[in-house]
This record gives structure tokens, sequence and C-alpha cells, in this order.
């Protein structure tokens, strides 16, 4: 299915209506009362980490075809990503962190453009999905790094780390604090200038 069909198969639920009506998602899960599709024109696209093309969405598809469950989708997806996505050594250079499309497109990333990606991944199968800034990692160490956060339950109670840098599902990092999608577009915005 490409992006025009997806298009035209969601509705978005808004206002009070989201809080009556039950969760709706298309045939192919993305949830309608988390998401919306954005149509952007390529100026746009450097200053928002989470944008997917039709051959992400087909892969995600793919990768997921016949997953009996949420858990089960969110791990075929990780491992595909530690498997096709190399940790890279820059970001993109001088114009800052490269979004999902462009991590997807050349196979490497550091930990938040991974992240970027694994979150627009996740999401377009109907898992629920943020960014997350961690502080200190599993190990205590002090760091600057991100990885996604999922919906489903993990060692961290009723959520799950998802690392694709540290290649580690469900990580016990010590501190961090997801971002609302405002505050990761504003962080990209001040990223990529």
């Amino acid at each position: 299915m490409g992006l025009e069909t997806l298009m035209s198969n969601l509705g978005g639920l808004s206002g009070n209506e989201a809080k009556t009506e039950r969760v709706r998602s298309n045939h192919k899960g993305i949830r309608e009362d988390e998401y919306y599709v954005a149509i952007l024109d390529r100026g746009f696209e450097y200053k928002i980490p989470f944008i997917l093309n039709n051959k992400m969405k087909t892969i995600a598809e793919g990768i997921c075809n016949n997953a009996p469950d949420n858990e089960t989708k969110a791990r075929r997806l990780f491992d595909w990503t530690v498997k096709n996505i190399k940790y890279g050594k820059q970001k993109r250079g001088r114009e800052g962190y490269r979004n999902s499309i462009e991590v997807f497109e050349t196979r490497e990333g550091v930990c938040g453009e991974m992240a970027s990606l694994y979150v627009t991944l996740a999401r377009s199968v109907g898992i629920r999905s943020s960014y997350v800034s961690v502080r200190k990692d599993y190990a205590g160490a002090d760091v600057y790094h991100a990885c996604a956060m999922i919906d489903i339950p993990g060692k961290l109670d009723r959520f799950t780390l998802v690392d694709p840098a540290y290649r580690t599902f469900d990580v016990a990092h010590k501190k961090f604090r997801p971002l609302s999608d405002f505050e990761i577009y504003e962080t990209y915005k001040d990223w990529n200038p």
C-alpha cells in the first residue's frame, strides 16, 4: 500500500471524539488516536526526525508480517535495525542530525538518529513509541545518549527501552526522559539550522 492510500484510510480523531470512540487503526496498524500523517515538501524534512516513506513502510510490514503481538513486532524491528543500521561516527556533518529516511537510506546513524528510525518503524506498525533522552546509562555512566521507548511492559515496568546503538532490547538505563514529539522537533530544528 502506498502512502497515498494510507492517507485516504486515515481519518484522525480529535477533541472529545477521541475520548468517546474506541481506538481505531487502519488495516495496516497506524493508530489514529496517536498519530497523523503529514504531507510535507522536501525543504521541511530536515527539521522532523520521524518521516516514513513507502519503502520503509513496506519493509516494516514485511518484518512484522504474521507477528502474533506487538512485542514480537518490536523485537523483529529491533533485530532488523541492529543488523542493517551501523553506528555512524558522525552526524550529518555540520548540518546536524539525519531524519529517519536519511538513516534508512544511508544505513548508518548515531544514537539519536537510530532511535528516530526505530520510533518511525514501530509507529508505522501500530506500536506506541517515543524518543528518549538518556543521561545515565544502564552501567551508571553519565552520557548524552538517546534510545526509543515502546509501550510494552519490560524491565522498567510498564514500558521497554529499546536501544539500537547499545544493541540492547529492554535495556535498564538509570536516568532518562521521554521527549514529546514537539520537544524532539524543536531539538532537531536547533540541530539542523
